[in-house]
């Protein structure tokens, strides 16, 4: 059985962690926790000349 009483973050969110780190800085997240993810998962060069960040925004989808 549900309970809708119960306001918890864990609970409104579905998360363990409640967003915890929602509203930290993209930057941060790229610098400290993807680049070294994705540089310890594959090979990759970390020389300036070979990084790249590449992006695609379809803005809010209204017409």
């Amino acid at each position: 059985m549900e309970n809708f009483g119960d306001t918890s973050k864990a609970n409104r969110s579905g998360r363990a962690d409640g967003f915890a780190g929602y509203g930290k800085l993209f930057e941060e997240d790229l610098l400290k926790d993807i680049t070294p993810y994705i540089d310890s998962h594959y090979s990759t060069h970390s020389d300036r000349e070979h990084r790249a960040i590449a992006g695609l925004s379809m803005g809010g989808g209204n017409h």
